[in-house]
Parts: C-alpha cells; sequence; structure tokens
C-alpha cells in the first residue's frame, strides 16, 4: 500500500480473499527507506468476502508540513472487518443511454 506523501489519512485498505482460510497482512509504514511502523493483522478469510481496515498516520510537525518533506512517525491500523457490501459502479454505454425507456 502507497499513499501520499504529508496526507496521514485515513486509508482504507480493502482485501478480498480468493480461498476460504487463514490470513496474516502486515501493513508496513517507511520514512526515506526506513521502517517506521509495522501492524501485523490476522484472522480467517471466506472466498469473496472483502475485509476492511482502516490506516490513520501521524506526522511529525504541524499539519501545515509541507507534503513533500513531511515525515510519518506511526499509523494506527485498524482490525479487518468484513466490508458492508457497497453499491457498484454501473457504466452505461452510449448506445445503452440513447434507447427509449418503456
Amino acid at each position: 500500500m502507497e499513499v501520499p506523501a504529508g496526507v496521514s489519512g485515513p486509508f482504507m485498505l480493502l482485501l478480498t480473499p480468493v480461498s476460504d482460510g487463514p490470513y496474516t497482512v502486515t501493513v508496513v509504514g517507511r520514512y526515506r527507506g526506513a521502517v517506521v511502523y509495522r501492524h501485523e493483522r490476522n484472522g480467517v478469510g471466506r472466498r469473496g468476502q472483502q475485509l476492511r481496515a482502516d490506516v490513520i498516520q501521524t506526522m511529525a510537525g504541524p499539519p501545515s508540513t509541507d507534503p513533500r518533506t513531511a515525515r510519518v512517525t506511526g499509523a494506527g491500523v485498524s482490525a479487518l472487518r468484513p466490508e458492508i457490501a457497497r453499491p457498484g459502479l454501473v457504466v452505461l454505454s452510449p448506445l445503452e443511454l440513447a434507447v427509449p425507456r418503456q
């Protein structure tokens, strides 16, 4: 997971297991290549059931810090939990839009 420099979040991590069984997820944050935080989450996933975690980073300095030089100092990562189904995006072609509706 790569996030914009200088932005604390929250960021949403969505995982979709490809089979039933145990999983381990490691979220690592770095600053200039050095590991600043590492969070591990594990559980048992079900094929196709999306799991969600939220990641909120803490930054050094005031919020007005220049994003190009902002330094991440840590993060909180929530537990992975089933994601509530969201309505999907439906894309219609111009031909479908042109068809008269009854």
